[in-house]
């Protein structure tokens, strides 16, 4: 871990022993300085990093859920449609039947009248 690194660094014979010419006795050099200051911009760093990390995982989480969600819906949408399918398929072989239906009782409806009023009914009345 860079942190972990820069701060072992800090507290080391090196880093403490370093002191910058140009300034006064007890004041930290321009390198350990630095050096803080990269500590402190590496934990700032991966303090959000890992705040966006948890974000990221609610985020998935989110999205898991939406998408079971989302599966039951189309699994309900298509046995929806699948048996409106086959409640018109039915409505349409009926329909056909029922006109199969009048075809024959009109036909058969004309037949007999014409039959009847043509003279071949034996209750016929002859003027």
């Amino acid at each position: 871990d860079v942190s972990k690194s820069l701060k072992e660094f800090r507290l080391s014979d090196i880093a403490r022993c370093y002191r910058s010419p140009y300034r006064t006795n007890g004041t930290l050099s321009i390198l350990n300085q630095t050096i803080d200051d990269f500590i402190q911009i590496h934990d700032f760093i991966y303090s959000k990093r890992k705040e966006w990390l948890e974000q990221f995982k609610k985020i998935i989480e989110q999205a898991r859920d939406k998408q079971s969600t989302i599966r039951q819906t189309m699994t309900e949408l298509r046995d929806n449609y699948e048996k409106a399918q086959r409640k018109l398929e039915r409505t349409v072989a009926n329909l056909k039947k029922t006109r199969q239906q009048d075809f024959y009782d009109q036909y058969s409806s004309s037949y007999n009248d014409s039959h009847y009023w043509h003279g071949n009914n034996s209750n016929s009345y002859d003027f």
